[in-house]
């Protein structure tokens, strides 16, 4: 499984229009079989600012999606509406925890 991160930067005023684009764009991907699952974030911090984090049989199945989609009237709809080009990373799990190191002070005995 492969997980993809998407980061949306929307114009102002049509954040509620791109939103919707964006719900309906990843409604429509569910139906493919390369498609497991997404999770989309909003920033309460930043009107227009979206991440979709969505999960993948094979990254080869994302890439041919992600290249059918690219000419698609929704995505076509929603360049229109970007502040900026959309970020994409292909991330990895980390599967060990990141342990914290404790501080010694001088003089401690070990």
């Amino acid at each position: 499984m492969v997980t993809v991160v998407w980061q949306v930067w929307l114009k102002e005023g049509s954040e509620a229009e791109g939103l919707s684009i964006t719900q309906t764009t990843w409604a429509e991907l569910q139906q493919f079989d390369a498609y497991v699952s997404h999770y989309l974030l909003i920033d309460e911090d930043v009107p227009g600012h979206l991440l979709i984090v969505s999960q993948w049989k094979t990254l080869e199945g994302e890439t041919e999606l992600r290249q059918r989609y690219t000419s698609s009237e929704l995505i076509r709809r929603l360049s229109l509406l970007l502040a900026r080009p959309m970020d994409r990373w292909v991330v990895r799990d980390c599967a060990e925890p990141i342990e914290r190191s404790t501080p010694t002070t001088a003089g401690d005995p070990d």
